[in-house]
């Protein structure tokens, strides 16, 4: 029959609506974070479906393929014994998991081309009481920067989002968007696709990926980091 839980056991079970920020890091998938997978290789659709799998495909800029992936296939047991892989990242230490995301050959998560394990610094809370005193920054939405791999928590904002900074346009006399304004800064035309981002923050490029990138001639950026505390996050832009 079914267990029975106390409601004491079952107040103290749950989830936490937030990230909890922890600087060590720990393993996640940035491709998917609802892991793990029971995961097998795969040439075409119609080979998976005749395995009963979702067939799926994965672009990583330097690696091209696809996987066919089995959803009702819930533990690893009855993964491994069927051939397939099992793919969890987070069962990986960070050490483990920094070979991955490095590309080294001692990586131990089959299929990494498609998990894409990497370390991330905003962790899953392990109590209440972590899950109550997190917090997240507004600024996140544009800070971390989740279009490429591995993920980075920092941006590189170029200009202002205004009238006086951007432009307008001839046609419209409307000020100019973030993508476009960029585009006609000198040498500044290939950073624009597709990675800028419009908001009271500012303009940004995502593909200006650290400090030394941001600042250097001829882009002459601010490169801004998420902020982890409240106090960052309340003075975050304030000069």
């Amino acid at each position: 029959g079914q267990q029975r839980v106390s409601r004491e056991a079952c107040a103290a079970a749950g989830t936490c609506s937030a990230p909890c920020y922890n600087p060590e890091g720990e393993c996640q998938s940035w491709r998917y974070p609802d892991q793990p997978l029971c995961l097998a290789n795969t040439q075409t659709s119609k080979d998976c479906a005749a395995l009963g799998g979702m067939y799926k495909s994965f672009d990583n800029t330097t690696v091209t393929g696809h996987a066919c992936m089995f959803p009702d296939v819930l533990t690893k047991s009855a993964c491994t014994a069927s051939g397939y892989h099992w793919v969890d990242c987070t069962v990986m230490t960070v050490a483990q998991c920094q070979d991955c995301q490095n590309g080294n050959t001692n990586c131990l998560m089959p299929m990494q081309e498609f998990a894409r394990c990497f370390v991330s610094e905003f962790t899953t809370c392990k109590t209440k009481a972590e899950c109550e005193a997190s917090g997240s920054c507004s600024d996140k939405i544009v800070m971390y920067n989740d279009v490429s791999y591995p993920p980075t928590y920092g941006a590189c904002k170029l200009m202002e989002m205004s009238p006086e900074n951007t432009g307008v346009s001839a046609d419209t006399g409307l000020p100019l968007s973030c993508r476009a304004a960029i585009s006609l800064l000198p040498g500044h035309a290939d950073i624009t696709e597709p990675y800028t981002y419009s908001s009271e923050f500012g303009c940004f490029s995502y593909l200006l990926t650290n400090e030394s990138s941001c600042t250097s001639d001829p882009y002459d950026g601010t490169f801004y980091t998420v902020a982890t505390t409240q106090g960052q996050c309340e003075n975050r832009f304030a000069e």
